[in-house]
């Protein structure tokens, strides 16, 4: 990675940013970072959310106007108003995961999709076991675009936005099953989170009580308090406490013993200028944990992957419009060799038609399987449940290569190596509910070709 990289952490009271001032991974012995906290004013971040873009984006020019070119950001994202999930589905191909999660997102939020940010990771997928779990992350569009806007009008090109959280974890190693218990402290303030696996279950905050003649008693008693509500009576559950900073070391002392505590400090240290110690430990956590997880290469969330995927495709598009309109251009000047030209450009024209022909029907198609699933979501059992029954009745020499629910009727298409795999799929589904399942199409060849319409 270049040297002009900035990771930041964007919270109601400051901006992190930590950058590299090396040419060298991260966990290089020379490795080098700068880690700077910029105070921001009342007002300017509420909640996570953007009040005042311009303040914010006058204050990233300020600190970065002192280098040249334009520097790439990493965006961490905090707040309460955005999606970290883990769902399990049956198992997918690769190729329709994305329709599946935007299309789940899109419901879970009674929101379009267009007017969401979101990414997914896999966590396990085992296609013989039929299970597909995901680590699914998402934001409304209209949060995130004013912190966007903010990072363009300060010379800034973002290229990922991940959720701080969802860094977190995996700066702090956490496994995909079990829970640990984060603790941080800042002034007289603590913050808790309690991640069943790397997803946070529970996110609080607790202030120190005037009143209080023991402080760390007190805060022990409130984390205490706020276990219960996530159903945690109980600490012994709790695979290790992880503490960030001298007042959450001393909480957790008070928690539990020193086995089943974690100090933050642990993770790797670095060399750092602008503020003694390492980010790996105190403010600089999460930046640090999002940094490493970018020097590493490792996966995870990047809201901002399906916007740059649909900004690469926009961009061919372009390009072969320009290709397009060139060609005709050229097609135009030769005007000596007319004919040929001619016959170039009823062949063009065409092949076009034909495109958008196919354009039309894939809009035509992408319409009846967006009413498919909002009617199938309407009815009492699961598409992901009716999918799978059916999924099920496949032996390994029949395949299926589309599965459609329309007005309370099943339709199947797909190929078969034997007639008698055809039969007992028919067999299969009047077992399991379908009434009287009818071949519509029937072609034997090498390879037996079947489509079946059935009922409820």
């Amino acid at each position: 990675m270049q040297a002009k990289v900035a990771v930041m952490e964007l919270t109601d009271e400051e901006i992190r940013i930590l950058s590299p001032l090396l040419k060298a991974k991260l966990d290089s012995p020379s490795a080098a970072f700068e880690f700077d906290r910029l105070p921001l004013p009342a007002g300017v971040i509420s909640g996570g959310v953007v009040r005042d873009p311009a303040k914010l984006a006058a204050m990233l020019k300020e600190h970065f106007g002192r280098s040249r070119g334009t520097r790439r950001a990493f965006i961490a994202l905090g707040g309460q108003q955005v999606l970290m999930r883990v769902w399990d589905l049956p198992w997918l191909p690769k190729r329709k995961r994305s329709a599946m999660v935007r299309f789940l997102l899109s419901d879970e939020l009674s929101l379009p999709a267009h007017q969401l940010l979101w990414d997914y990771g896999v966590l396990v997928e085992d296609r013989e076991a039929n299970v597909l779990r995901i680590l699914v992350g998402a934001a409304k569009r209209s949060l995130l675009e004013p912190y966007l806007a903010a990072c363009r009008l300060a010379g800034l090109r973002v290229q990922g936005v991940d959720l701080a959280l969802a860094a977190l974890a995996f700066g702090l190693e956490l496994p995909v099953q079990g829970d640990h218990l984060y603790l941080a402290g800042a002034d007289r303030l603590l913050q808790v989170v309690l991640f069943r696996g790397v997803v946070p279950e529970l996110v609080w905050a607790v202030a120190v009580d005037p009143v209080w003649a023991e402080p760390v008693a007190g805060l022990a008693n409130e984390v205490r308090r706020i276990l219960l509500l996530a159903g945690v009576d109980n600490l012994e559950s709790v695979a290790a406490i992880i503490s960030n900073g001298e007042a959450a070391e001393l909480v957790a002392a008070a928690l539990a013993p020193a086995g089943k505590r974690r100090a933050a400090a642990a993770w790797t240290p670095i060399e750092v200028s602008g503020e003694p110690g390492s980010p790996a430990s105190g403010a600089g956590l999460v930046a640090w944990s999002y940094w490493r997880r970018l020097a590493n290469k490792a996966p995870g969330l990047n809201l901002m992957a399906q916007e740059l995927k649909e900004r690469r495709l926009a961009g061919n598009g372009l390009a072969l419009l320009v290709s397009g309109v060139i060609l005709f251009l050229l097609a135009g000047g030769a005007h000596l060799y007319w004919r040929q030209e001619e016959s170039h450009l009823r062949a063009e024209v065409e092949r076009l038609r034909h495109q958008g022909i196919a354009a039309q029907e894939v809009g035509k198609r992408n319409r009846e399987l967006q009413s498919q699933w909002t009617q199938a979501l309407q009815r009492p059992h699961l598409v992901a449940g009716q999918i799978e029954a059916v999924q099920q009745l496949t032996s390994p020499s029949v395949f299926l290569e589309r599965i459609q629910f329309k007005d309370g009727g099943l339709f199947l298409k797909g190929g078969a190596s034997r007639a008698k795999d055809v039969e007992n799929l028919l067999a299969g589904l009047r077992r399991i509910g379908w009434e009287h399942p009818i071949l519509t199409d029937y072609a034997s060849a090498q390879t037996i070709e079947f489509a079946i319409k059935a009922q409820r």
